[in-house]
C-alpha cells in the first residue's frame, strides 16, 4: 500500500481489486487457470493462490479479493512470487496490477522474458500511459474499459 498515492491511496486500492476481480472473471470464462499472488493482506498474510480453473476456482479468488486490505509497509513483488514458490508453465501470462514499477522489478519481469513468461501491467493510478520496457506491455485502465474489464 505504501506505492499508492497517499492522496488517492483507497481509491487506488479499490480499483486494483475491481481490475483484478475482473480481469479472473475473463480468464476464467475463457476457460483459462487463474492464479493469484498479493501485496495486500487477507488475514495478516500475503495471500498466494495456485494456477487452476473453472468457475468455483474462480470464486474463490473473488472471495479473497473481497476481504483483502492494503498493507502498511514496503512489499517487494519480487520477492512474494519467490517465496510463494509458485511454479510457471511456459507461456505463463502474468498482469500486474500496481500502481507504479521500480527499475528492479521491470529488469527482473523482462528477465523472465527467456523463460517465456510474459509480464502485462495496468498501472491503477491516473498516470498516463507510458511503455517502461520492450518486453512489458502496458495497458491504460481507459483501453481496458468494454474490452476486457465488462465482458
Amino acid at each position: 500500500m505504501e506505492d499508492f498515492p497517499v492522496k488517492y491511496r483507497y481509491t487506488h486500492l479499490e480499483k486494483a481489486v475491481e481490475v483484478c476481480a475482473s480481469l479472473v472473471i475473463f480468464f476464467i470464462n475463457l476457460k483459462q487457470e487463474v492464479g493469484f499472488i498479493s501485496s495486500g493482506l487477507i488475514y495478516d498474510t500475503h495471500p498466494h493462490i495456485r494456477m487452476m480453473g473453472g468457475h468455483g476456482h474462480g470464486m474463490l479468488l473473488l472471495e479473497n479479493l473481497a476481504v483483502i486490505k492494503g498493507c502498511t509497509g514496503p512489499v517487494d513483488i519480487i520477492d512474494l512470487i519467490n517465496n510463494a514458490r509458485i511454479t510457471f508453465p511456459n507461456g505463463t501470462r502474468i498482469i500486474l496490477i500496481s500502481p507504479s514499477l521500480k527499475e528492479i522489478h521491470i529488469q527482473s519481469f523482462a528477465s523472465n522474458r527467456r523463460k517465456r513468461m510474459f509480464l502485462e501491467y495496468i498501472p491503477v493510478t491516473d498516470q498516463k500511459k507510458k511503455h517502461i520496457h520492450p518486453d512489458i506491455k502496458t495497458f491504460s485502465l481507459s483501453e481496458l474499459e468494454g474490452e476486457v474489464l465488462y465482458v
